[in-house]
C-alpha cells in the first residue's frame, strides 16, 4: 500500500535529474538556467494538486466502512472537479504572466526569453496533472494500489524518459518543455480508459466514466 506514496516522492528526484540532463544537452547553460525557473514555478501547481489528492484520500478510505457511498461519490466528484479547475487556473495565471516570471529571478536577455517560452509550453500541464494525481490517490484510497502505482510510477520511470528522449529529437529544447505536458496528458488518458473500462465500478463506485464525475 505504501508503494504509490513512495513513488510520489522519488518521482520528484528522478524528474529533476532527467530534465536538467536534457536541458543541458539541448540548451546548454541557458537551458539549465531556464529550467531552474520552470522548476521553481511548476512545483507550486504540483503541490496544490497533491494537496487536493491527499485531502480526499482519507475520506474516500473511510466512507466504505461507514456505508456512505453517496458521500464517497460526492467526494470523488469534488476532488476531480477541483483538481482540474485549480489546474486550469494555474495554467492561465502562468500563461499570461510567463514573461514577467523570469524577472523575479533576476533573469534577463536570452535566458529570460528561453525561460518564458519554457513556462509557456510547460504550464498547460496542470489540469492533466491534477486528474492523474487525484486518480492515483483515489485508487490508493480504495485499495487498488496496482492502479495507483501504474499512474504514479508510469510518470518518472516510463513516460517522462520516453518523451524526454523522443520529443527533443523533433523539437530540440522545446521538446524538453513539452515532455511534461505529453506525459501527464498520457497519464490522464490512461486513467480515463481504466475508469471507463469498468475498473472503478468493481470497487464499487457508480457514476460511469470520469466524464460523468466531472
Amino acid at each position: 500500500m505504501g508503494a504509490s506514496p513512495f513513488g510520489v516522492q522519488i518521482a520528484t528526484a528522478v524528474t529533476m535529474i532527467l530534465y536538467n540532463w536534457q536541458s543541458l544537452a539541448y540548451g546548454g547553460d541557458i537551458g539549465v538556467a531556464a529550467y531552474a525557473v520552470v522548476g521553481y514555478i511548476v512545483p507550486v501547481g504540483v503541490m496544490l494538486e497533491e494537496g487536493i489528492a491527499e485531502g480526499i484520500q482519507p475520506l474516500i478510505s473511510y466512507y466504505p466502512g461507514a456505508s456512505l457511498g453517496a458521500r464517497r461519490r460526492f467526494t470523488a466528484r469534488l476532488g476531480f472537479t477541483t483538481a482540474v479547475s485549480v489546474g486550469a487556473a494555474c495554467s492561465l495565471l502562468v500563461f499570461f504572466s510567463n514573461r514577467l516570471v523570469p524577472a523575479f529571478f533576476s533573469m534577463h536577455g536570452e535566458a529570460a526569453e528561453v525561460a518564458a517560452r519554457g513556462l509557456l509550453l510547460s504550464v498547460p500541464v496542470f489540469p492533466f496533472l491534477g486528474l492523474a494525481k487525484v486518480g492515483a490517490s483515489y485508487y490508493q484510497a480504495v485499495g487498488r494500489s496496482d492502479m495507483a502505482s501504474m499512474l504514479t510510477y508510469g510518470d518518472p520511470f516510463i513516460l517522462q524518459p520516453l518523451f524526454l528522449w523522443t520529443l527533443p529529437l523533433l523539437f530540440s529544447l522545446d521538446g524538453v518543455w513539452l515532455a511534461m505536458l505529453f506525459t501527464n496528458m498520457t497519464l490522464a488518458m490512461i486513467f480515463v480508459i481504466m475508469w471507463r473500462r469498468g475498473n472503478a465500478r468493481r470497487i464499487p463506485l457508480s457514476g460511469g466514466s470520469i466524464i460523468g464525475l466531472l
